[in-house]
């Protein structure tokens, strides 16, 4: 999950993205201001925005929850402002969720563990599509076991059949997140829900034993950690 910060704290912005990549998270960037904000938001294009309501030079960070809210980017808001007006121009702008001032590592870890079944159950109802002699086929991604590179094509591999696309791996990864997808090797990819067991150079999907490189073996590890 790509983390945003917008902070002007500095201790508190440092806290939060110390907590949020113990937790196996990326923090693509951050910022202090609003301008400066919006700026690495439309660079980076976070999962989710960290947004502390009021910043220096008495910025409001509820204009930036607006933009969020109709660009469709879940955000949460932080704050040590409680009053009730605060609060009711903040929930109009529809946040994820709420930080309030002072918290600890564990209400961060509460909201990154919310936020990422929401993005999980998010690309399980998504679907991938596939030509096939009798047309396109629109595979849900929660029924993919995994997926294997095979030159020009690839193997898609669910409980029930196997399909083949001609596409890259590559392409097909970049259609699916790593909330549900692991890649493994450079020839595969697997849904990390049907792991079994896995061992050091290993890992057993639906009675299969595939195959993890010594290249991609840290990012399994982080992945089922």
């Amino acid at each position: 999950m790509k983390v945003y910060i917008v902070e002007d704290e500095l201790l508190v912005a440092d806290y939060i993205q110390e907590i949020v990549i113990k937790h196996n998270h990326e923090v693509v960037g951050m910022a202090e201001d609003l301008s400066q904000a919006k700026k690495g938001i439309l660079e980076n294009n976070p999962d989710v925005v960290f947004l502390d309501i009021r910043l220096a030079n008495n910025e409001n960070g509820i204009k930036l929850g607006e933009y969020l809210s109709q660009k469709e980017i879940p955000f949460v808001y932080i704050t040590a402002n409680n009053d009730s007006s605060t609060l009711k121009s903040a929930a109009a702008t529809n946040p994820f969720s709420y930080l309030s001032k002072p918290f600890h590592e564990r209400d961060i870890q509460a909201v990154l563990e919310m936020l990422n079944n929401k993005f999980s159950q998010r690309e399980a109802d998504s679907t991938i599509h596939v030509k096939t002699a009798q047309g396109n086929i629109a595979i849900k991604a929660r029924d993919i076991l995994y997926i294997v590179a095979d030159n020009v094509y690839v193997e898609i591999h669910t409980k029930t059949k196997v399909y083949v696309e001609r596409a890259t791996l590559k392409t097909i990864e970049e259609k699916l997140t790593k909330n549900l997808f692991i890649r493994i090797h450079r020839s595969y990819l697997i849904n990390k829900s049907f792991i079994q067991s896995w061992k050091n150079t290993s890992v057993n999907i639906h009675a299969v034993e595939l195959p993890i490189s010594e290249k991609y073996r840290p990012n399994f590890l982080d992945a089922v950690s």
